[in-house]
């Protein structure tokens, strides 16, 4: 009746849920179960972006993470009622109810990804501005940016630093670098350390890059807290990150424009420091089956971003890289509190994204979610 009737979606459902559990062996109110329950989420899904994208325009005001909360427990999204406890714990505003959720569910170990990270994954963890097509443009620029705008800064800190040897590392380091290797498809990479680093670890981008940490983070055991930490770095080992986040803007503005300049020789371009002109002659001596493919990206990227600011993109990889570490570590309240020492404009965008839909989903994809 709520349902044909009153078009009462949430009390069939629980009407439902009630004859079910008296035992039942009814496949069609299974089916109604099922049915509702994906209609429902489909709801909660939309009400859920409507709301945080309110919360953002005002960070003060709980209440729209509070209503998340609610509409998670009716539509029996219950790894979407950990993550709304999550949410209102790191803002301050956990009832005993929520905070006792938190508690339950949170992670007291290292919660395994069952599959790897595949192109739709990242098409839902990527931060807005950020772009998978940028990043494989300049992964094929690499060589060609070392020879012409060497990131002489990058060796500078990496020479005051020194080698870790692999055994030298904790094995829960070893463990979880593996792991975070092999969910974002990268070979593990080499390890240095300088003793003022403390916690910190990011990757320096020489020609093959390597990660810098400090010894706390070396020797630090808990593996929730190296996922978020060498997920959030390692995620700039793909292609194109570490040279992006090295560079300045002009270079690569520059080395973009020299692909573009070939593909397109009619073209009028400014290039008053003749930066253009070196990657250009650089960039002609390559194998003409890369240089074609280099054209192809620049193609499409001009398509998908007509106006594009490759500031904004590069800024944009930090938010991307918060998100790694959040959905590899699978605790927000302690990614937040990872991020103390970022800029407070990192932790409300990680906060949003972790009541996304598109995090919701992925988490339930990877078999993460507290609901597999």
């Amino acid at each position: 009746m709520h349902w044909h009737y009153l078009e009462d979606k949430e009390s069939a459902l629980i009407a439902y849920q009630a004859a079910n559990a008296l035992g039942t062996k009814d496949e069609s109110i299974a089916g109604a179960i099922q049915e509702l329950s994906e209609g429902s989420r489909s709801n909660f899904y939309a009400r859920t972006r409507e709301l945080m994208e309110g919360w953002q325009d005002n960070q003060d005001d709980s209440a729209p993470i509070r209503k998340v909360y609610a509409l998670a427990e009716q539509a029996g999204h219950y790894d979407g009622v950990f993550l709304a406890s999550s949410a209102l714990e790191s803002t301050d505003s956990a009832s005993s109810e929520s905070q006792a959720n938190y508690q339950r569910y949170r992670p007291r170990f290292l919660l395994r990804a069952q599959q790897q990270m595949e192109a739709e994954h990242w098409n839902e963890l990527l931060a807005p501005h950020d772009s998978l097509l940028l990043g494989a443009l300049y992964g094929l620029l690499v060589p060609t940016i070392e020879s012409i705008a060497p990131l002489d800064a990058a060796r500078e800190e990496l020479a005051q630093a020194s080698l870790v040897e692999e055994s030298a590392l904790s094995v829960s380091f070893h463990e979880v670098r593996a792991y975070v290797a092999s969910m974002l498809d990268l070979p593990s990479p080499a390890i240095y350390s300088r003793a003022d680093y403390g916690l910190q670890v990011h990757v320096v981008a020489v020609e093959k890059p390597v990660l810098l940490a400090g010894p706390e983070l070396i020797s630090c055991e808990s593996k929730v807290e190296l996922a978020f930490r060498l997920g959030r770095a390692m995620s700039y080992l793909r292609p194109g990150r570490a040279v992006a986040a090295g560079s300045p803007t002009h270079v690569l503005k520059s080395a973009m424009m020299a692909c573009y300049s070939i593909r397109s020789p009619d073209a009028a371009i400014a290039d008053p420091d003749g930066l253009i002109a070196a990657f250009k002659s650089s960039l002609l001596g390559e194998d003409p089956d890369l240089r074609y493919e280099m054209g192809e990206l620049v193609s499409h990227i001009s398509q998908q971003h007509p106006s594009l600011n490759l500031s904004r993109w590069v800024r944009s990889l930090d938010r991307s890289a918060d998100r790694v570490g959040l959905l590899l570590c699978g605790d927000l309240v302690r990614s937040i509190q990872y991020l103390a020492d970022a800029a407070p404009e990192s932790r409300a965008p990680l906060l949003a994204f972790a009541l996304s839909p598109e995090h919701m989903q992925l988490r339930r994809s990877l078999g993460l979610s507290i609901e597999v």
